[in-house]
């Protein structure tokens, strides 16, 4: 998100946490965090035109190694995923000016 133009209109929200040492859990949670209703409250106005998904994974129990892929976090390997909340317009530049 780094290099495309967009201004934030809702603070991050948790959409699904997984447990990957409970494996039971785990298989139990696979089919349900897909789209698990959500509620998103705006911090500012604007219109939105898409969703952006990021992951945050802790390495150790005490939760003191992390990967984050969240925009500004300076974790370039890892992007983070788009999704469009309309379809975009014949010819039109997909991720032009917010």
């Amino acid at each position: 998100m780094s290099s495309v133009p967009h201004v934030p209109l809702s603070e991050p929200v948790e959409l699904v946490k997984l447990d990957f040492r409970n494996t039971e859990t785990l298989g139990a949670n696979l089919g349900a965090w897909i789209d698990p209703p959500v509620e998103m409250r705006a911090t500012r106005d604007g219109s939105a035109h898409a969703l952006v998904y990021w992951w945050e994974l802790e390495l150790d129990e005490a939760g003191s190694c992390r990967i984050n892929s969240a925009p500004g976090t300076g974790c370039d390997s890892w992007q983070q995923a788009v999704r469009p909340l309309v379809a975009p317009e014949p010819g039109a530049a997909w991720f032009g000016p917010v």
